[in-house]
């Protein structure tokens, strides 16, 4: 196993049913994996899907969620290769795409514990493969087949369009409908939400719990060193070199500094405002 981990952060949840009102920490890590499936065969086996193939191939990232230690969640990236899994159920659109010239970066394989109940975590988990697909990769649109009774979610907190109606998945035996997501819409509407958390029960936008700008480049620049470090490369798409200096705080107070062609430090820990967060997956 050769996972790297990218991020890692604290997080609070509530603790329903107990007479202790304080909230409960929890340690978030969030990792370029390839043990991705263990989480996968028991979320899917408990909704009753199927696995289906999850393949091997070089334009597939899969990054895992790992709570105090404990793998609980996981999102592959498939850039497109000349197959996606979503063609099989909509093969009209992927052509249309195709034939603009854009570059699809197909999400999929996603499953999280319902115990991780936080906004913080489903928001990093999301907005690092964004960072995966539209900065490290060079996608142009992002793809996802989702359950029917998931679509609001995806479209109110994670801004995705529908684009298919429901058809059947044969590959996990269940319907899905088909969201999609460009990279000039999430570049706008992430450095516009990012860090400005409402108080309004009706937003539902998990956008403002995104890295910030800073640890963005700090995640960004371990994926390229995660690339240069291992032992077959993958095609990636080009990427301008990071010039811009960045500083970040690190864990114990010392600050990390990243330049365009310096090493990159230690998975720094990322500090958030942190506020106990309650919410339960879809």
């Amino acid at each position: 196993m050769n996972d790297t981990t990218l991020a890692e952060f604290s997080y609070f949840i509530e603790n329903f049913g107990s007479n202790n009102s304080a909230p409960a920490e929890r340690r978030c890590k969030i990792l370029l994996s390839t043990s991705g499936d263990q989480v996968l065969s028991r979320m899917y086996a408990a909704r009753g899907y199927s696995l289906g193939d999850s393949g091997c191939s070089a334009d597939r990232t899969t990054l895992a969620v790992q709570i105090d230690g404990q793998a609980m969640g996981t999102l592959s990236l498939h850039m497109d290769d000349g197959h996606l899994a979503a063609e099989e159920q909509y093969p009209e659109f992927i052509s249309h795409l195709r034939s603009r010239g854009t570059r699809i970066c197909e999400l999929g394989k996603f499953a999280i514990d319902p115990a991780v109940r936080s906004k913080r975590v489903l928001g990093a988990i999301f907005h690092m493969s964004w960072i995966a697909a539209f900065r490290a990769r060079g996608a142009t649109d992002l793809i996802i087949e989702v359950n029917p009774r998931h679509v609001g979610f995806y479209r109110q907190a994670l801004h995705f369009e529908q684009v298919g109606e429901e058809r059947h998945c044969a590959r996990v035996g269940a319907p899905g409908v088909l969201l999609h997501l460009d990279n000039h819409k999430m570049n706008r509407l992430v450095a516009e939400l990012r860090g400005r958390r409402s108080t309004s029960q009706r937003d539902n936008s998990f956008l403002s719990y995104c890295f910030s700008a800073d640890e963005e480049e700090i995640i960004l620049a371990r994926f390229f060193e995660n690339e240069a470090n291992a032992s077959h490369r993958r095609c990636w798409a080009p990427v301008p070199a990071l010039r811009r200096r960045v500083q970040i705080q690190g864990g114990g107070g010392a600050v990390s500094t990243l330049t365009g062609g310096s090493s990159v430090p230690a998975c720094p820990t990322l500090h958030h405002g942190q506020r106990p967060d309650a919410f339960n997956t879809p």
